[in-house]
């Protein structure tokens, strides 16, 4: 009975524990994805108009996976070579309670990798 007991307090607790992953404090609207996509792309906000926004979650290559992501369909200028053309571009999204909507990438620069973030909350941020 006391196993019993222990292994329900078990299941109870991790249970709450994962019912308190934060959710996002608001929906990623429209207007916001083009804020970070034209941070991101460096192309004017008036430039890019936004398709659709979908809801998901994202898994990466050992298995992690990420709750809170929207893939965001825009098209906006593409710059290919000399050429520019309007393109339709997908984007995923992330949210978390620091940085709000934020997009990332990583980047092999001269002195070593760099990640880019362009937040809803914090702007441009740079870290290598």
């Amino acid at each position: 009975m006391r196993k019993f007991l222990l292994s329900m307090v078990g299941v109870f607790a991790m249970s709450s524990l994962t019912g308190m992953a934060a959710e996002p404090t608001k929906e990623l609207l429209p207007k916001d994805a083009v804020r970070l996509i034209s941070m991101k792309s460096n192309v004017q906000d008036n430039t890019i108009q936004i398709s659709f926004i979908v809801e998901g979650s994202e898994r990466s290559g050992d298995g992690f996976e990420v709750k809170h992501v929207r893939r965001v369909a825009a098209i906006l200028p593409v710059r290919d070579g000399a050429s520019q053309a309007r393109k339709m571009v997908f984007y995923n999204l992330f949210w978390n309670e620091s940085l709000g909507w934020f997009m990332w990438e990583s980047r092999q620069e001269r002195t070593g990798e760099a990640v880019y973030i362009w937040s809803e909350l914090k702007g441009e941020i740079v870290n290598r």
